[in-house]
């Protein structure tokens, strides 16, 4: 076993709020260079700087469309994105209700054909 040290590239993401010790998530006011990372670098006041894996909360729907986000803690808005193979639809922003049995959110895949008629 050898030991490295990453080298994290991109601009900083504070925290929106506080972590929680032993919390699955963390809020952050934005989202810099977020989208092709793997590890993320923690640091900031007198805390040792520490390295984490980055997850992002994946759900595939059944053949009636219904899906389960795994376990979300603090959460209260996220940015589902839908993907049939072919396209990406994406919403803005979807709040929970954490107290419904089920939240709705609908994804509309729209196609455009294009026709060349000859002269």
């Amino acid at each position: 076993m050898r030991g490295v040290l990453p080298q994290i590239l991109g601009s900083g993401n504070q925290f929106d709020e506080d972590a929680i010790v032993g919390g699955s998530c963390v809020l952050l006011n934005t989202m810099n260079d977020l989208a092709a990372a793997t590890v993320v670098e923690v640091s900031g006041g007198s805390a040792s700087v520490e390295y984490h894996r980055l997850g992002r909360f994946t759900a595939v729907s059944n053949s009636e469309g219904f899906f389960r986000f795994p376990p979300i803690d603090r959460v209260s808005r996220v940015k589902p994105e839908a993907n049939d193979g072919a396209r990406i639809v994406t919403v803005d922003s979807f709040s929970q209700n954490y107290g419904a049995t089920e939240n709705t959110i609908d994804f509309v895949f729209t196609s455009i054909a294009i026709f060349h008629l000859p002269f």
